[in-house]
């Protein structure tokens, strides 16, 4: 038990001084604490049969936890750090349980803490190396959506995810801030329109209007709980006429990223914003009277 007390301890200081101290939030926060947090428990199980599991499972357990209590994610950050960190608890488990193999028993209690404290100054000295987050290239996700109605219908439906009124898909509805309201106009260039949710608010700037066919936007404010995530730039909707009848309604959303590495972030943010894209897809069908077909490019 105390030694799992101090597997805790590790990974709420060390998320602590990365996350909220230095701003970092890269490979240091997401791949080195779980690493360092692997290697602790796995040096406190004696069993070798148990000690992977027991350190996978109280490992993810604690991240999930500290993630969440700290604000530096919500439940699907949380969940997608289950998968990130799964491969450095293990490797972290096996070094661990090595360096106890090694050591006897006498000197295990000593050897604990200046294990710990090494722990924790590697950590910190990786976080001052990655320094504090920086908004990545711009990403851009792109969904396509098929709409059996013809471009003038879909133009006067279209409408922003926070105006769409019919029941979220469940990954909207726990990962991502709800929305309550909108205040202002967003037809004609310049014309903005505040998107309120339950933890904050987006304004939106309307940037080039082409009737029936195109709308531009920026964000020029974002406020919503997610600025250690992302920052939002802007997004539109395009409106391309089918051969057969009815409208290919292609919707674009712009964003810097700031959470790394990129290879077990960027899937789960594109993921996240091409269902949102679909939600609005079918929003903007019901509002036209017709059923969608969602085609993701992504």
């Amino acid at each position: 038990m105390p030694g799992l007390i101090a597997a805790v301890i590790l990974a709420v200081v060390s998320m602590v001084v990365l996350g909220v101290l230095f701003r970092s939030w890269g490979t240091g926060l997401w791949i080195g604490v779980p690493t360092a947090l692997g290697c602790l428990l796995g040096y406190e199980y004696r069993h070798v049969k148990y000690a992977g599991a027991a350190a996978m499972v109280v490992g993810m357990v604690t991240l999930l936890a500290v993630t969440i209590a700290l604000g530096l994610g919500g439940v699907f950050c949380g969940a997608v750090l289950l998968g990130i960190s799964a491969l450095p608890l293990g490797l972290g488990a096996i070094v661990g349980r090595l360096l106890r193999i090694r050591m006897n028993e006498r000197w295990f209690i000593a050897r604990r803490s200046m294990l710990m404290l090494t722990l924790f100054a590697g950590l910190c000295v990786w976080g001052w190396i990655d320094g504090p987050a920086k908004p990545g290239e711009l990403e851009t996700v792109v969904t396509r959506v098929e709409i059996a109605a013809e471009p003038d219908r879909v133009w006067d439906s279209l409408m922003y995810y926070e105006e769409v009124t019919h029941p979220p898909p469940w990954i909207l509805r726990v990962g991502l801030a709800r929305p309550t309201a909108t205040e202002g106009w967003s037809r004609k260039v310049g014309e903005t329109k505040k998107c309120l949710y339950n933890k904050g608010w987006i304004t939106k700037r309307v940037t080039g209007v082409e009737t029936n066919r195109t709308l531009t936007f920026d964000v020029i404010e974002q406020n919503i709980g997610y600025e250690r995530d992302v920052r939002l730039t802007g997004g539109s909707f395009e409106l391309e006429p089918m051969a057969g009848g009815g409208t290919r309604l292609v919707m674009k959303t712009a964003y810097r990223p700031l959470l790394g590495p990129r290879f077990g972030w960027a899937w789960a943010e594109h993921l996240a914003v091409g269902i949102l894209h679909e939600y609005v897809g079918e929003g903007i069908a019901i509002r036209a009277g017709e059923a969608a077909e969602v085609r993701a490019a992504r």
